[in-house]
């Protein structure tokens, strides 16, 4: 039963299906389930259309006279974004076709390839265009009996990074007009996983794309954008030039927040470590208690912290402070289960994170905590408390110095309390950390009218 339905608002193409009872293909005709006509090119060659009209439909099939290597590398492309499109469809030769790439906008496609298993089997190029705006089209270049490469670069970037083992891989807050490369491989053919724990890219716009390279050819490119977090990846490795080829994108508009991936070589159940792909090692603290680290803290570093339970329960996280030099120094709250990482979220700037919580899978479960400095400038760091069980709420309460947790234990500071003023500079001199606690002297004169031990905070530290 297929079931159509619109709203009362704006319309688009529609959809198209095709069905068939029996094994057998129902016919080679690659072109009627797309367009009404097509053009057939074959061998080595250059497909260009534009600048293009509206309310347009062309197909191309590319196609090779005997069964080989066929690949496509788009060399200009300029649609209107949203609206005209360009699609490669994969086709086999038999009922089975699969759309691997939809196309708009300015941004130039990446390469596909295809080991053609017949001489029916081909890619189908669709361009469509609405009835308002038009642009300049695009040129493609197709090769029958492509040679293989043992650059994984080739074709997608000039360059790029080659990563192996086991650690992770992030591309945060992007700026416009980037084209970005990562090989990931293993030392020795194993199994290579990839579990992406960020992902927030201008959707339609701004693309990652997972590409499996077997050490001569690239295949099965799969494209994400958008927000939503894109499914594992795994391979089993045939050779040690085999891995993931990892490409960015993004166009001239608007920026997101990027991507941040771990990928691993091996089984990803003999992890026995939280560790693992983050730093080399870290404390490991369990019951209730508070990580901080700063105050402040120095440039280009990265720690590690595995919070814990003694047993298989409840844990919880709360941020007392946080205050990092903003898009360029992070704290992240990584889920660990005992074996995979997971739901990776991370914090920059001065915005409080909120609180975390968890019902533990094992003793082994916990939040694995990463901190990581740029080169440029440091400020205070951050502070959170912990706490295993939900028996009682995470108790917050300061010790006698808790007022100080999280930002001036190295520095101490003045309590004053009644009324009066705070003031410090005109001017202030570099390099100045100086904190003061404000607060009064019983709950009934504090101006929330709740505790006493409620702090107003004002910190200053310049670099």
């Amino acid at each position: 039963l297929i079931t159509f339905l619109s709203d009362g608002q704006t319309t688009r193409q529609g959809f198209r299906l095709k069905y068939q009872c029996g094994a057998e293909p129902v016919s080679n005709d690659h072109v009627s389930d797309y367009c009404n006509s097509v053009e057939v090119v074959t061998g080595t060659g250059t497909i260009s259309h534009g600048p293009y009209d509206n309310d347009e439909q062309l197909c191309w099939f590319v196609t090779c006279d005997s069964p080989t290597n066929l690949r496509i590398e788009f060399a200009f492309f300029e649609t209107e974004p949203k609206y005209d499109f360009v699609d490669v469809i994969e086709y086999d030769g038999g009922i089975h076709s699969s759309v691997i790439g939809h196309y708009s906008g300015y941004s130039l496609p990446f390469v596909s390839s295809m080991n053609m298993e017949n001489s029916q089997a081909g890619f189908l190029i669709k361009f469509q265009s609405d009835r308002s705006i038009s642009r300049e089209g695009f040129s493609l270049k197709y090769r029958c009996g492509a040679s293989s490469t043992s650059n994984p670069f080739n074709g997608y970037c000039d360059s790029g990074e080659v990563v192996t083992g086991t650690s992770t891989l992030s591309h945060l807050l992007y700026e416009n007009n980037q084209n970005l490369c990562w090989f990931i491989t293993c030392d020795s053919p194993t199994s290579l996983q990839l579990d992406f724990n960020f992902f927030d890219m201008q959707e339609v716009f701004d693309f990652v794309n997972v590409v499996e390279y077997d050490g001569s050819f690239h295949s099965n490119t799969v494209s994400y954008s958008g927000n939503t977090l894109p499914p594992s990846s795994s391979m089993e490795m045939v050779n040690g030039q085999t891995g993931y080829l990892i490409t960015f994108l993004s166009d001239a508009s608007k920026t997101r927040d990027g991507f941040f991936l771990s990928y691993q070589c091996g089984d990803s159940s003999n992890s026995s470590s939280p560790f693992d792909g983050y730093c080399d090692y870290g404390p490991t603290v369990t019951g209730a208690g508070t990580v901080s680290y700063g105050q402040p803290y120095d440039e280009n570093e990265k720690w590690c912290w595995f919070i814990t339970c003694d047993s298989a329960t409840s844990l919880q996280l709360h941020f007392n402070s946080l205050l990092t030099q903003s898009n360029y120094d992070f704290v992240y709250v990584i889920e660990y289960d005992g074996s995979v990482h997971s739901n990776s979220d991370f914090y920059s700037g001065n915005t409080l994170p909120p609180s975390s919580s968890m019902n533990m899978v094992s003793n082994h479960s916990g939040y694995l905590i990463m901190f990581h400095s740029s080169a440029a400038l440091s400020m205070v760091g951050f502070s959170l408390n912990y706490q295993c069980g939900d028996t009682a709420p995470l108790d917050l309460t300061p010790s006698a110095n808790g007022h100080l947790d999280g930002y001036c234990e190295k520095v101490g500071g003045d309590t004053v309390t009644g009324s009066g003023t705070v003031s410090y500079g005109q001017p202030y001199d570099m390099d100045v950390y100086v904190c003061w606690f404000v607060t009064c002297d019983s709950p009934a004169d504090h101006p929330s009218g709740i505790s006493s031990q409620v702090p107003v905070w004002s910190r200053t530290r310049i670099k």
